[in-house]
């Protein structure tokens, strides 16, 4: 997740036991595909998928999600006045 952030690209991750900088938040996770969400040039999160399975994700599924997100950050209405700092 924090590699899909950072540099702001989707991350296909085969198989997470041969990634030199996987964390693990699932230990049934085999596979993992993350797709950065970001409107305007600000990152707003990641859409992060595990599977059970080995080399489960592939450029088809890449491109699917990216397009979801896509849809999902343009038809979304972004508030996040909820987090500002009180005064």
């Amino acid at each position: 997740c924090g590699e899909a952030a950072e540099f702001q690209e989707t991350v296909l991750v085969g198989d997470v036991s041969t990634y030199p900088n996987y964390i693990s938040c699932d230990s049934m996770a085999k596979s993992e595909i993350v797709v950065p969400m970001l409107k305007n040039g600000q990152l707003l999160g990641v859409l992060d998928l595990d599977s059970s399975l080995i080399d489960d994700y592939n450029a088809v599924d890449r491109d699917y999600l990216e397009q979801f997100v896509a849809i999902l950050l343009e038809k979304t209405e972004w508030d996040f006045t909820m987090f500002e700092e009180k005064a």
